[in-house]
């Protein structure tokens, strides 16, 4: 299997020079338009602060279902924070809505994600507060995972950037994104695989993700050393390629809203998190647990999404897609993959 392509956005954060920033974005967007997906390094990010992160997660999740319990996620699309236990998301519920055959619609939507999440946002953001467990229980967890996400908030903020460069928008399509990217915005999520044992390998109703697009405007990814993620090569092929751990680099996603943004330049591709193959061959009984932290940059509320408009002009004229609410896509992103919370 192919890997992921790797670009370097250390020129764009570090130089003066407009034509250097330009040629490092237009580096990272020829992959984005092909593919929709590529891996960044040089992104500034210490590693021990992703170290320190991933320390914590461990920590977290290794308590007792009830300690982890004490930070619940609710029942509701907001404030989408907190904890949530194995089996209670179902992503093969969104990943139906891309499958080809009814037969697939129906087998994904019977699948259940084996997997636990915590996610996080912006202490500033009082629309939707964090639900944090006790101080008590794990003391640095909150300071520790604060402190990536403001870098991350960062980072997303720099990307943006090289995207809106890279499409050559006008200076009142860019004031536009950036007050549409509110930094208090982005939820960053903990998520552990549990191990899986050779009787869950051969369930195929049993998954880790189920292939999805991500209804985020992009999204970035660090992970440790079990793999795992996986993005379609080219929309529409079937054929995936593999986002290799790799210290030092953060894997970047287009989301549906960008794709929209971008007056669809930029795709949002399938992904998906894949049980190792041939494991089962190698006489394995349990596959490790998995570890990675998404982080993804979503857009204020209020916001309806619509192709820039110096993009559409540069494209002949044409909008591939009609404005919608942001609030009733990620409605129906709720809907679809925690259906408890919609019975």
């Amino acid at each position: 299997m192919q890997s992921v392509p790797i670009a370097d956005l250390h020129p764009f954060i570090t130089s003066p020079d407009i034509a250097s920033k330009r040629t490092a974005a237009e580096t990272i967007a020829s992959h984005l338009r092909a593919h929709g997906y590529v891996g960044i390094k040089g992104h500034g990010i210490p590693q021990e602060i992703l170290n320190n992160a991933f320390d914590v997660m461990h920590k977290f999740f290794d308590l007792p279902l009830a300690d982890k319990m004490t930070a619940p996620h609710p029942d509701t699309p907001t404030p989408h924070r907190g904890y949530l236990a194995a089996g209670v998301e179902k992503s093969g519920n969104l990943g139906a809505v891309y499958a080809s055959t009814e037969a697939e619609k129906a087998f994904l939507r019977s699948a259940s994600d084996w997997k636990e999440t915590f996610d996080i946002g912006s202490p500033a953001n009082t629309s939707q507060p964090n639900i944090w467990p006790p101080a008590s229980l794990l003391p640095s967890f909150q300071p520790t995972l604060l402190t990536l996400y403001t870098h991350l908030t960062t980072l997303s903020a720099h990307l943006l950037e090289a995207l809106m460069l890279s499409l050559d928008l006008s200076a009142s399509d860019r004031a536009t994104l950036r007050n549409m990217h509110d930094p208090h915005e982005p939820s960053m999520r903990l998520a552990h695989y549990l191990p899986l044992s050779a009787e869950q390998l051969r369930d195929a109703s049993v998954m880790r993700i189920a292939p999805h697009r991500d209804f985020s405007s992009f999204t970035l990814l660090v992970q440790e050393s079990v793999g795992g993620l996986e993005f379609e090569e080219r929309r529409g092929t079937g054929a995936y390629v593999c986002a290799v751990p790799r210290d030092g680099v953060v894997y970047l996603n287009i989301g549906d809203v960008f794709e929209r943004l971008s007056n669809g330049v930029y795709p949002s591709p399938l992904h998906r998190i894949s049980k190792p193959a041939g494991a089962l061959e190698g006489g394995e009984d349990t596959i490790p647990s998995r570890y990675s932290i998404p982080f993804f940059v979503n857009i204020r509320p209020d916001a309806v999404i619509r192709p820039m408009p110096s993009r559409v002009e540069r494209d002949g004229g044409e909008a591939r897609f009609a404005p919608i609410s942001y609030m009733d896509m990620c409605q129906e992103l709720f809907t679809l993959t925690q259906p408890r919370g919609v019975e």
